[in-house]
């Protein structure tokens, strides 16, 4: 019996892949663009400087994620997107099997109303900045560290639970919101089970939040709480895979409304039925204090809505098997849809890695030339930043859902900032720091630190 389930999940892994990989196989040689760069020149100083992975730099601290770079950087030894964006479908793909595989068991609903729900995740084109973003990964780890613990607690395996899940906690502070809601799921109830599983995990809980919530300031001025019913709306209906302003506000805030009532009414009296719904609700009210709407929060409030709607799918063919032959038809247009919105996406992600990389290549080229032996004091001098407000224009007239961030403030050309171009730029030959010291006008003054073992 375990041999034939193994065998149905490998294949069901297998699938997935593929199908993952005729969405975004374009996009496996894009380059990285924007906030990547921070994760990626962090990775470049580790190896010299392994206090690194526990820097807060800004709101950003993930240990285990700045780890995973290191590991793929040193091993690949160039700044090749290939091998992650592989490694980052296959993550895509086993989070698929891992939510087939709780729901199956935790819920015992048959396989194929999971199926099709998770037809309309790999379908859905917000899914697409988990793959095409390399700091968006986060999410995607995040959650799949979270899969896995739970899978432990459903064999009782108290010490295996609590690692995976400090692991999900490390590795991005809003996967809290999974966690909020398990007192829902029947392994998490009962005093035994609270004992158990819940009082420990108060501890990495408590520590990780605590060096957020260290950096407060920086953090407080990141929430937005004007306008939260707008963006809520808006990420809601980007759940279900509308267009942000497919509905007014005022009936998209009614609709949800209807929705997670409804839900309510349908799923509470089955055990564990409202952790999805509410899961869903959770995420995207958190982010709805968030200014900017990024793709990558969809993650979390798309596995809410994924679960849902296995859940309610599979209450409503139990009673109307009949109408699976009208489903099939709507799935199939809406995954031939959403394929080509998901295409365009990867060839707007292409258009703006393959200009990061001409200017990295750029800048490289003057900094070698200007400080071949970089140390003590230097200059590093950028241009203006109309070419990168003219490709973010051409890709937000096609209609792209890219996190078209604002011009980097601290850049050079607004691209990225001096502290990530100078150790991208000079490795792997030498591993190099900068130090701005003050910067105006697109110049900075600042200092070269070469660190050990360049």
């Amino acid at each position: 019996m375990k041999e034939e389930s193994a065998l149905r999940l490998s294949l069901l892994f297998i699938a997935l892949s593929l199908i993952l990989f005729f969405l975004y196989g374009k996009g496996v040689y894009n380059f990285y663009f924007s906030d990547d760069f921070e994760w990626l020149s962090r990775s470049l100083l580790v190896p010299s400087d392994p206090s690194e992975i526990l820097r807060v730099k800004g709101r950003d601290f993930s240990p285990l994620f700045l780890s995973l770079l290191t590991l793929f950087t040193s091993l690949s030894g160039s700044l090749s997107p290939v091998p992650l964006r592989i490694f980052t479908l296959l993550v895509l793909a086993l989070l698929g099997v891992l939510l087939f595989r709780r729901l199956t068991t935790l819920y015992g609903i048959p396989p194929l109303p999971i199926l099709l729900s998770l037809l309309l995740f790999l379908f859905h084109p917000y899914l697409s900045e988990s793959f095409l973003n390399l700091s968006a990964l986060v999410y995607p780890l995040s959650l799949l560290l979270f899969l896995c613990a739970v899978g432990c607690a459903v064999k009782e395996r108290p010490l295996p639970f609590f690692l995976l899940a400090t692991g999900a906690l490390f590795m991005k502070e809003s996967s809290l919101l999974l966690f909020l809601p398990l007192p829902l799921l029947p392994p998490f109830r009962g005093r035994r089970a609270v004992r158990l599983y819940l009082f420990p995990l108060l501890i990495p809980l408590l520590l990780r939040w605590g060096i957020q919530l260290g950096r407060w300031g920086v953090y407080s001025s990141f929430v937005d709480k004007e306008e939260v019913a707008l963006k809520f709306s808006l990420l809601f209906q980007r759940s279900l895979g509308f267009p942000p302003y497919f509905f007014s506000p005022l009936s998209a805030l009614l609709l949800s409304l209807l929705l997670f009532s409804g839900l309510f009414l349908l799923l509470r009296r089955r055990p564990g039925g409202l952790y999805f719904p509410a899961l869903w609700f959770l995420s995207l009210l958190f982010f709805s204090l968030f200014p900017k709407l990024s793709g990558r929060y969809l993650l979390f409030p798309l596995v809410g809505a994924i679960g849902t709607l296995a859940l309610a799918s599979a209450w409503w063919l139990k009673r109307r098997p009949a109408s699976l032959a009208l489903l099939l038809p709507l799935l199939a247009l809406w995954c031939l849809f959403q394929g080509g919105v998901i295409r365009r996406e990867v060839e707007s992600y292409r258009e703006l890695g393959e200009f990061s990389r001409l200017f990295l290549q750029g800048q490289r080229e003057t900094l070698l030339r200007n400080y071949p032996l970089p140390s003590g004091e230097g200059v590093i001098v950028g241009g203006g930043t109309e070419a990168l407000r003219d490709l973010y224009g051409r890709v937000q007239s096609r209609g792209g859902l890219p996190k078209l961030l604002p011009l980097r403030v601290r850049g050079v050309n607004g691209v990225m900032e001096p502290e990530d171009l100078v150790p991208l730029s000079y490795w792997p030959e030498r591993r190099v720091r900068w130090v701005t010291r003050e910067w105006g006008g697109g110049v900075f003054f600042g200092s070269f630190q070469l660190l050990g073992g360049s």
